[in-house]
């Protein structure tokens, strides 16, 4: 089972933001995995529902890749850092859905969220690593 990261506003009550906003850049964030994988593929995607029978792919993260060592939860070791990112143009096409009110409004993806997640191919061995909800909300003013 992959990792649970929403990508929201309404999520996170220290004031946190990943939602994404149509027609900017993604801010991005970065993800830390042991060992050298910049060998491997990772594909990054945002679509309106968990089904593949009904899924819609609505965007794609560009997703760079960087070995080295790092600091991590405060242990110094050797990962791969993956920078996950969407530049405007990409933003544009994804239609802004209503904001929940709250971290209690139920999320339904396709209504209020989208979904996304980020795989990782290593020679045809494809592993999910990290999946959630992704929030695009209207850019005001």
């Amino acid at each position: 089972m992959a990792n649970v990261f929403n990508l929201t506003k309404t999520d996170y009550t220290d004031g946190s933001d990943y939602s994404l906003r149509p027609g900017r850049d993604y801010k991005p964030f970065v993800l830390y995995l042991p060992g050298d994988r910049t060998t491997y593929t990772y594909t990054g995607t945002v679509s309106n529902a968990l089904s593949f029978g009904s899924q819609t792919l609505v965007a794609l993260f560009d997703i760079s890749l960087a070995f080295g060592t790092y600091e991590v939860c405060g242990v110094n070791g050797e990962y791969t850092q993956l920078t996950v990112t969407m530049d405007d143009a990409v933003t544009d096409t994804v239609t802004p859905l209503p904001l929940r009110k709250n971290i209690n409004t139920t999320p339904v993806i396709g209504t209020n969220v989208y979904y996304y997640d980020i795989k990782e191919d290593n020679a045809g061995d494809i592993a999910q690593i990290i999946e959630g909800y992704l929030e695009s909300i209207d850019v005001v003013g």
